[in-house]
């Protein structure tokens, strides 16, 4: 009697060799996928079919995120500035807007004073004596305009001066 456990499973085999290899199979598909690393494509490189594991995939996505970050970090600058260019230039925009505003209005005056001598002339009760407050008034007035100016270009001057005077100390 032989008690030989290997080459008694060995004769089982053979004699039963389809269901010895069916149950190799099944073990097989059953153990495989529990004892195997779990793989997936690569995400982040479109055109690659490279198959990785968990941390690989980890790593790449951590490098995707420091990536967008940073990209997100570009953006919102970008956003500062082009909203701090848009205020300027509105700021610019309305300055310019005012100054406009301001030149008309004097314009204007100028017209209406002319189409009043105008009209006291066609009417045939034209005073040359009334022309002597308009003028005054218009005398005045470029007195003013003038003062203006120049006292805007004396600050300017003081202000150069004195922001080279900064810079160079």
């Amino acid at each position: 009697m032989k008690t030989d456990i290997l080459h008694t499973f060995l004769k089982w085999i053979s004699y039963n060799r389809w269901l010895a290899g069916a149950m190799v199979l099944v073990m097989a598909v059953l153990i495989f996928p529990a004892v195997s690393c779990s793989m997936a494509s690569k995400t982040f490189s479109p055109f690659s079919r490279e198959m990785v594991t968990r941390n690989v995939l980890d790593l790449e996505t951590a490098d995707a995120k420091v990536d967008l970050d940073k990209q997100r970090a570009n953006i919102e600058r970008a956003t500062a500035t082009l909203n701090a260019n848009v205020r300027a230039h509105n700021s610019k925009l309305a300055v310019s807007t005012g100054d406009l505003d301001r030149q008309d209005e004097q314009k204007q005056a100028i017209i209406d004073v002319a189409a009043t001598v105008a009209m006291t002339a066609a009417n045939g009760a034209f005073n040359p004596a009334s022309l002597i407050p308009i003028a005054f008034g218009m005398i005045g007035g470029a007195y003013g305009i003038g003062k203006k100016k120049d006292g805007n270009r004396k600050d300017e001057t003081i202000v150069a001066l004195k922001a080279g005077a900064s810079n160079t100390t």
